[in-house]
């Protein structure tokens, strides 16, 4: 996992870089940590690696609210986290869409289990495959809306609109997102709960406004499983 500190204060980079060595021990995670005090035009161009950045706010070479628009120009979807001495920059965080605000000192207990949420989530976020057989990228698993078998080929039909064909069987796609938030909903489909819409009594209406079949055979397990993900989220 890619993490940036924006900060120019040592003792305070310092004491969110060892509050993190020590998550990163405790949930067995990898952390390349990297610290900066300034962000260049070419530094900006490299946001898209990072998948967490700290935000100081009170920086000698500009403001960290700033910065925060700079960072969100970039990278829409990096989580950001503001760490301040000053409450007053709370409401200015919203505008950055920050996912997290923490004042100075940090309350090492308070810290890390509000990040451990962050943790959870961005693994999630993460969680894919790379198969250069299939697609020159990784395939995120958030990004996958559903799988379809058709002609002894899947089709990954993807959120920024790619489908991609592969020999994979459905029944190898539903091994390897197992443990994901996907499930059979035809004999020939499997669906991921992210970018579901609404159910009916015999379709699913997903957000990408495809319609895809909810089969007799799967529709209780189906109905089940959905229904434990949205109590989950909540």
């Amino acid at each position: 996992m890619n993490i940036l500190i924006i900060e120019d204060k040592k003792p305070d980079i310092k004491q969110l870089e060892e509050i993190l060595f020590q998550i990163e021990k405790n949930q067995k995670n990898f952390f390349n940590i990297t610290s900066t005090d300034f962000l260049n035009y070419n530094d900006l161009l490299s946001l898209y690696k990072y998948d967490l950045i700290f935000l100081g706010i009170e920086l000698k070479n500009g403001n960290g609210i700033d910065i925060g628009k700079k960072i969100r120009y970039v990278n829409n979807k990096v989580k950001l986290v503001i760490v301040t001495h000053h409450q007053r920059y709370m409401l200015e965080g919203y505008k950055i869409k920050a996912d997290r605000y923490f004042l100075k000192p940090l309350n090492k207990d308070f810290f890390e289990k509000e990040m451990i949420e962050i943790f959870n989530d961005l693994t999630n976020d993460l969680a894919g495959i790379y198969d250069p057989s299939i697609y020159e990228k990784k395939i995120y698993f958030k990004d996958i809306i559903f799988i379809e078998y058709y002609l002894r080929h899947s089709k990954v039909y993807l959120y920024n609109g790619k489908i991609l064909e592969t020999k994979k069987s459905l029944k190898d796609w539903a091994e390897i997102v197992t443990t994901y938030d996907f499930a059979y909903s035809h004999k020939s489909f499997i669906v991921n709960f992210l970018h579901i819409k609404k159910i009916t009594n015999k379709d699913i209406i997903m957000k990408s406004k495809d319609v895809l079949p909810l089969s007799r055979h799967y529709k209780e397990e189906f109905k089940n499983a959905y229904i434990l993900y949205l109590n989950q989220k909540d």
